[in-house]
């Protein structure tokens, strides 16, 4: 079971003195004038706001988690040091005239991070795919494998993956087959019931022939011993949208259930196997887990915003121990939120270490 929050948190601080900026322990500001960069983020209901506190107070618990994990690897530094730029990330928030800046870790263990990514690539791709009018949906996997096989397996799959997009591309360019394209993201899925982990590509490409090209391609090079046909899913895109949530990924699912099921009873109470996900996002460092081949992005204008020099705002810092983001001079909260003994309870029950 994962140690008490507050006892973390405390050796956290210990661990972490002479650290980067990114991971500055909670001290109040004394700076007159402050820089913010970009344009901020509108925040005006109290529910948005809410949902952002638990999503901070939930990641900051299942971070450390992590973070002890790492203390049990070898080479597991870089890991490490994401954790805790994840753990730290929105600590500081500065707010000023219905909008507030934070810095942001893009780490894929953040949900906050992951939201605006999602929403960034589906506002750049929905319009392309939506212009696929036999566009598919397809899932393409490879055998289950045990903890210790899974840096391999993911190696092989992207190594596979690889080939035929090029095997592909040269035919096209030979003019003895159809142009390769669409879009990809990696996904690891882990059974706890079966200790095994099941890593898959989702695509979405424009037509059922490329479909049906790419999963042909993939069992013949994969083979009856890495891959069946089973275990391969194609169907036709009815709701672009709704398919673009679905291949935006985050790398793998922070809660999981114990039964190892997709879909599972609301009742069904859900983990963080904190071992197992510290040995997905191992297998996954250093892969894309969003992609698109074959094609080009129309040219955009990006908007060069200037950073800005506030002398009248309101600066907030996260209290862990609070469970809210704290005013660094008034001691007033930023949100309504209150984080409940409940909350606390399955924080420190539902996180299974699981170190081996």
């Amino acid at each position: 079971m994962v140690q008490n929050l507050n006892q973390l948190i405390f050796q956290s601080k210990l661990d972490t003195l002479g650290q980067s900026a990114t991971t500055s322990t909670l001290k109040k500001s004394t700076k007159a004038t402050v820089t913010v960069h970009g344009k901020g983020t509108h925040i005006s209901k109290a529910e948005v706001i809410e949902r952002r506190t638990k999503k901070k107070v939930i990641t900051q618990s299942i971070a450390l988690a992590l973070i002890d994990v790492c203390k049990t690897k070898e080479k597991s530094q870089k890991l490490e040091n994401s954790f805790w730029n994840t753990f730290y990330c929105q600590n500081k928030i500065t707010s000023v005239n219905g909008r507030i800046y934070v810095n942001y870790c893009k780490n894929m263990l953040c949900p906050v991070c992951n939201g605006i990514r999602k929403a960034e690539l589906i506002n750049k791709y929905l319009p392309i795919v939506k212009n696929w009018s036999d566009a598919y949906f397809v899932t393409i996997t490879a055998k289950a494998v045990p903890a210790k096989s899974l840096v391999k397996r993911v190696n092989q799959m992207v190594d596979r993956f690889t080939r035929i997009k090029n095997k592909l591309r040269k035919r096209h360019q030979r003019n003895k087959g159809i142009k390769f394209y669409g879009i990809k993201s990696v996904e690891c899925n882990f059974n706890p019931k079966k200790r095994t982990y099941n890593p898959h590509f989702h695509f979405i490409f424009p037509s059922k022939e490329l479909a049906e090209l790419f999963m042909s391609e993939w069992l013949t090079m994969l083979g009856e011993k890495f891959a069946s046909y089973k275990g391969q899913h194609k169907r036709k895109v009815k709701d672009t949208e709704r398919d673009m949530i679905e291949i935006i990924k985050y790398g793998t699912k922070n809660f999981t259930n114990p039964e190892g099921k997709e879909r599972a009873n609301t009742n069904t109470t859900h983990f963080v196997y904190a071992s197992a996900m510290y040995n997905i996002f191992n297998a996954l460092k250093g892969h894309r887990l969003f992609e698109r081949f074959g094609f080009d992005l129309p040219k955009q204008e990006i908007e060069k915003i200037e950073p800005q020099q506030l002398n009248e705002y309101k600066e907030f810092e996260f209290d862990a121990e609070v469970g809210n983001w704290v005013d660094v001079k008034t001691d007033e909260v930023f949100s309504t939120y209150r984080i409940k003994e409940l909350v606390k309870l399955d924080l420190e029950n539902n996180i299974i270490m699981d170190i081996n």
